[in-house]
């Protein structure tokens, strides 16, 4: 639905991770891992690979959108 798409938009390009995001919105991690990946392979956003000292292990890539 279209709010869902708008949090998770705001999110990713708010640079959340993809834990994060997961943990925010009322969908299951299918429905929003399978959404972000179509943005990226769209070109909408560009993944981020964080791992810097001081981060989660395991929250996975944050996102900026081009």
């Amino acid at each position: 639905d279209k709010a869902l798409l708008n949090a998770m938009w705001s999110q990713a390009t708010g640079g959340a991770s993809v834990a994060e995001i997961e943990a925010s919105v009322p969908a299951d991690a299918y429905r929003v891992r399978r959404q972000l990946a179509h943005w990226v392979v769209e070109g909408a956003l560009e993944p981020k690979q964080s791992g810097g000292e001081g981060e989660m292990a395991g929250t996975g890539p944050t996102f900026s959108s081009e």
